[in-house]
């Protein structure tokens, strides 16, 4: 019964994709089911990573009026101050994102910085995290840990660039974003009992421009889904942006589809 809701969920999703192949035959199908989830679950959490670096750049900024342009560049919709214990707090309409800097800009030597949203519970001795262990060996882009315990603990290798935007004439940050390392997550595919629980790693580096870090377009994943009655192992291999090929009991099958978030 598992496997069948999880063959409907896959063909539900394929009204919304297009296939390199005609035929109804499509053993791919539920392979490609379980790389959305984990596409769309790894494209969730890069927004706190732009976050934390944007906000370095604000308690890094040298005088009140860099650290004000800075806000009005990024930030311009929420309330920032520095709290009790030198944690910071991000504050909008909906959310308020808690940050301990430790006192230390991210690029600095040793420098940890924790995180979480208010209202959110985590064990003291395991909060989710940032740190930026030093640069590439090409010197080009600086390397960064992002660790949210029971979800991910992704390497990512990050290249900042300036681009002049359209609706302003300002420069704003954008960071080209190499994606290594490996998560979890659980899926729901509609039946009764335990959910199933998808692992990934990235086999070859996953690389995304932001801001469109959703709209991954090279590396690829190997991914492994077990549920109570199967396991099912696969890989997937970006071929271009929303472009990917799915490799899956012996068979491959390319698709195209949309960037939208599942999580």
């Amino acid at each position: 019964m598992r496997r069948l809701i999880l063959i409907l969920a896959a063909m539900a999703m394929m009204a919304g994709c297009r296939t390199s192949e005609g035929g109804e035959f499509n053993p791919t199908l539920t392979g490609y089911t379980h790389f959305r989830h984990v596409d769309s679950f790894v494209a969730g959490q890069l927004p706190i990573v732009r976050v934390m670096l944007l906000f370095n750049e604000y308690v890094a900024a040298e005088t009140e009026e860099d650290r004000k342009e800075i806000h009005d560049t990024y930030f311009y919709t929420n309330r920032i101050f520095e709290g009790e214990q030198g944690q910071w707090h991000i504050v909008s309409s909906y959310t308020e994102l808690i940050i301990d800097t430790g006192g230390l800009t991210l690029d600095s030597e040793d420098a940890v910085w924790t995180f979480r949203y208010a209202g959110e519970q985590y064990d003291v001795d395991n909060m989710p995290s940032i740190t930026s262990p030093g640069i590439s060996s090409d010197g080009e882009r600086r390397l960064y840990t992002l660790h949210i315990p029971g979800k991910v603990d992704l390497e990512l290798s990050i290249k900042p660039t300036y681009v002049t935007t359209d609706d302003n004439a300002k420069q704003e940050l954008r960071f080209d974003t190499l994606i290594s390392g490996s998560g979890k997550l659980s899926v729901n595919y509609g039946s009764p009992g335990p959910a199933t629980s998808i692992t990934f790693e990235a086999t070859e580096p996953v690389h995304g421009q932001d801001p469109t870090a959703s709209w991954f377009d090279s590396g690829s994943w190997e991914i492994c889904a077990v549920a109570s009655d199967y396991t099912d192992k696969l890989q997937a291999q970006y071929l271009g942006v929303s472009h990917v090929k799915i490799f899956f009991n012996g068979y491959s099958r390319e698709y195209s589809y949309d960037g939208m978030y599942m999580y």
